[in-house]
């Protein structure tokens, strides 16, 4: 448990990092994710408590106005850190009712996964044998619940969980990398998860925690479930061919752009440099000074040298574009690309859902790396259907 909890700090200051640095990208993400949170708690008939599965420092959270709304707010992540700077950022009156458990909120899984390949780990006399070992534990192997997890303690008449079921794996998948490299000093190969069946895994944990979900609410209340279903633009294996798509791209849009506004100073002057860079001799015609002054724009994004809200609509540009002319570039992250696949028969869909696209990284957006998500959203009502986890 100390492990996966570690991994969760750790990953959870990175993802803050993250956040302010591109906080224009990141801000339509939290935009959608509050205005559909509160949507979810005004159909609460009774709002006695709200849990919140995954909270962290709660930075796409309207935890003030949750805190307001009901008589009792529960956080539950590994991350104690985070979740102790969203209480302290809250107000004086709205701190006492706001309780924090420090908990695995895959229900169990990911301790119960961490647990044996640890042991795999510590037992294993070599790198090649601890890596045979492993493998099999990343398929669709049987889990233990969560025991000791006080799931009784977490009922409540709102749950939320925003962005957090199919990222469940990740930390099992850090911890295990950690302690490997740890013992052997070396290092896991980049797709060892993936090719020892991580994505069926993930897809399998996503409909447990449909039914975790569905157990932790009380009748006549309500769920909030938004997660992360497809990455784009994945098209790093397509190299020369996809990038040439995107800087064609970055032309055609700064030929329509207002480009006195469209730079910071600083970022005039880096551009200009970035032009100039390696700058081969020779005439250039016309288009290929364009390119390159398309791709020394390309180089600027998420380094604050361009307008945050023109690199927002040079980034969405970008992504549209690649997706047009690679239709692949949108990879799913869930088996079947929607999350309502997962929902379990006692969670009846309520109201409109919703579905944005979350640039998380912008610069791995325009280098074709993936990075940015489509989020799907939804608000489920108890269907009276009695449900159970695991």
């Amino acid at each position: 448990m100390t492990r996966l909890f570690e991994i969760g700090t750790a990953l959870g200051a990175e993802h803050a990092q993250d956040r302010e640095r591109f906080r224009t990208h990141w801000d339509v993400h939290v935009r959608h994710s509050r205005r559909m949170i509160l949507e979810g708690a005004g159909r609460v008939a009774s709002p006695g408590s709200v849990t919140i599965l995954g909270g962290g420092s709660a930075w796409n959270l309207p935890l003030e106005e949750l805190a307001r709304q009901f008589d009792h707010v529960r956080l539950i992540d590994i991350d104690d850190d985070n979740l102790q700077k969203a209480i302290s950022a809250l107000p004086t009156e709205c701190r006492a009712k706001v309780e924090i458990h420090v908990a695995d909120v895959s229900g169990g899984l990911a301790t119960d996964l961490v647990g044996r390949a640890l042991e795999v780990i510590e037992k294993a006399h070599s790198s090649e044998q601890a890596a045979g070992d492993l493998a099999p534990l990343f398929g669709s192997p049987e889990f233990e619940d969560g025991g000791s997890i006080p799931y009784s303690d977490w009922k409540a008449s709102y749950v939320i969980s925003s962005c957090v079921s199919s990222q469940l794996t990740i930390f099992p998948e850090k911890a295990v990398m950690k302690a490997f490299s740890e013992k052997f000093g070396a290092e896991l190969e980049d797709d060892f998860f993936s090719r020892n069946g991580s994505f069926r895994l993930r897809t399998d944990w996503v409909r447990r925690h449909g039914e975790l979900l569905s157990s932790l609410v009380t009748d006549g209340g309500r769920v909030y479930w938004a997660d992360t279903v497809a990455e784009t633009p994945y098209l790093a294996e397509f190299g020369s061919e996809a990038l040439s798509v995107a800087i064609d791209a970055v032309v055609n849009f700064l030929d329509q752009a207002y480009l006195k506004t469209f730079f910071t100073d600083a970022g005039k002057q880096v551009l200009t440099e970035r032009f100039n860079q390696g700058l081969p001799g020779g005439r250039m015609s016309q288009a290929e000074q364009k390119r390159r002054y398309a791709w020394a724009v390309m180089t600027l994004v998420g380094e604050n040298f361009i307008a945050p809200n023109r690199e927002l609509e040079l980034v969405t540009y970008i992504i549209m574009e690649a997706e047009r002319m690679f239709p692949n570039a949108r990879q799913p992250i869930l088996e079947g690309g929607k999350l309502s696949q997962y929902f379990p028969a006692s969670l009846v869909p309520e109201g409109e859902p919703a579905s944005w696209l979350w640039i998380n990284d912008p610069e791995g957006a325009v280098t074709l790396e993936g990075y940015s998500y489509y989020v799907d959203a939804f608000i489920l009502r108890n269907s009276g259907t009695v449900a159970s986890f695991p």
